[in-house]
Parts: C-alpha cells; sequence; structure tokens
C-alpha cells in the first residue's frame, strides 16, 4: 500500500525478533522474500543513524512505551514520524509527528503514506512536522536536562529537612 507512490520503496523494519512474534514473521515472510520489505537485525548505531538520515519516514507503530527514543533519534535526523496515538508519545512529540491508531493496519499505512507523498500535500506535511522538531528535540538538550536537573537539585539542598517528605 505504502509503495503506491513510488514502486521503489521499501519497508525496512530494524528489530530483533521479540516475545511470541512467530505468526508475525510467518505471515511476512512471503513480502521479504518478494523484497518488498528488509528486516534488519543488530544494527550497528553509526548505521542505524544512517539508516534515520535516510528514511522517506520513520513509523514506530508501539502499542505502550516507556520513554520513546526512536522516534526522537528519527526527528533529530530531519526525518518525519508516524508514531502511535498514545500518551507517552502525544507527551514526548506534541506536534512534530503524526499520530495513529497502532490497532489499525489501514492508519497506519495511510500515515506512511501522507509522510512519503511526492505531492503538495506531502511536502507540506513533511515541511511542518520537520519544523516543530527543534523545540521538541530541545527539551531533550543537554543543556536544558542538565539545567533542569541542577534546579531541581539545588531545590533539594536549599529546602528544610522537614519539608523535603
Amino acid at each position: 500500500m505504502v509503495d503506491r507512490h513510488d514502486p521503489a520503496l521499501r519497508l525496512v523494519i530494524v528489530a530483533n525478533p521479540g516475545w511470541r512474534e512467530e505468526a508475525i514473521l510467518r505471515e511476512r515472510a512471503p513480502h521479504v522474500r518478494a523484497g518488498g520489505i528488509l528486516h534488519l537485525q543488530d544494527v550497528p548505531r553509526d548505521e542505524l543513524a544512517a539508516l534515520a538520515r535516510e528514511a522517506a519516514c520513520f513509523a514506530h507503530p508501539s502499542f505502550g512505551e516507556g520513554f520513546g527514543y526512536p522516534p526522537l533519534e528519527a526527528l533529530a535526523a530531519g526525518t518525519p514520524a508516524v508514531v502511535s496515538d498514545i500518551p507517552v508519545f502525544r507527551w514526548l512529540l506534541g506536534e512534530a509527528a503524526l499520530f495513529v491508531d497502532p490497532y489499525d493496519v489501514e492508519a497506519i499505512a495511510d500515515g506512511i503514506a501522507r509522510l512519503v507523498d511526492p505531492g503538495e500535500a506531502g511536502t507540506v506535511l513533511r515541511a511542518s512536522l520537520r519544523a516543530r522538531a527543534p523545540a521538541v528535540l530541545g527539551r531533550y538538550a543537554m543543556d536544558a536536562v542538565a539545567g533542569r536537573w541542577a534546579a531541581l537539585l539545588d531545590g533539594l539542598r536549599t529546602r528544610p529537612i522537614a519539608s523535603r517528605v
């Protein structure tokens, strides 16, 4: 479905098999053999960064996350992201990503298709998401985080012991 805009596009899955993935791997196998899907495992960090920089888009249809570094890494690489519409991603990414229902395969495919659309709508959407990324990434920059930690620790150090409980 995603290749409707460009038959040369390939879905590249970068993940090691997880728990109870046998059925998913069997379902995906014919597409891997046909070359429509590439499944990469144990990708070194520098190669992962190169994949993110060169990707047409980044898709992360996760059902649950603790924080969500991969979408932030995609944003840092300048790659527009389509992610699950779950609270942690809404909090983490704000308006810098396209959100989809992770239980709806059509919604995920449509989100990817919208991001890779070579027409004006796709160009505008990608530009809009990229323009919003610096504000999101700025919240997690080393200086910003270090400053918040310093303020927290200074506040704890200066408060009376009785009020720390």
